[in-house]
């Protein structure tokens, strides 16, 4: 019971995580010298990142790189454009995964590893259950995760925001 009662409390101390997911961004026309990633048949398969050099509401004249020509996209012809508004970091939800692993497999190790103590002549000072040594493990195991998955999660990462593109 005290292992679900730790779940549980690990459970209800997660982050919201709605502030992570942005609504389109009707920003059009792109400024010029923002960095970008653009989805387009045009350009090939896939995202192509590079800067905008000027936004029409029809064409977009996109860069590569600094040395390459500028390209010039019709906006029809743009499948997906997101913007880069800065960078950021993955700590928290690092931690929590990792806590949350950490204390599954600690709950299901100290529960395995259970031996019913010999207190024969002794006075027993430590409880006595496969739920103690479970929870034991889940916390042990799960502040270790925790510091794990927050080192992991320290890695920044560009943010990119989707661009609404008039179509």
């Amino acid at each position: 019971m005290t292992v679900i009662r730790v779940l549980l409390a690990a459970s209800l101390m997660t982050p919201v995580l709605a502030t992570a997911q942005m609504a389109p961004s009707p920003e059009w026309p792109v400024t010029a010298g923002s960095a970008v990633r653009v989805e387009s048949p045009v350009l090939g398969s896939g995202f192509h990142k590079g800067s905008v050099v000027t936004a029409t509401y029809d064409t977009l004249l996109f860069q590569p790189k600094a040395a390459a020509p500028a390209i010039a996209i019709a906006t029809p012809n743009i499948v997906k454009l997101e913007i880069a508004q800065g960078r950021h970091t993955n700590k928290a939800r690092g931690a929590l995964l990792g806590f949350l692993i950490g204390a599954g497999a600690g709950a299901v190790l100290g529960a395995a590893t259970y031996t019913k103590p010999d207190c024969s002549g002794f006075i027993c000072v430590y409880p006595d259950s496969r739920a103690f040594d479970a929870s034991v493990g889940a916390v042990l195991l799960g502040s270790v995760g925790a510091i794990v998955g927050a080192v992991i999660g320290s890695h920044p990462r560009e943010t990119w925001v989707p661009v609404a593109v008039p179509r």
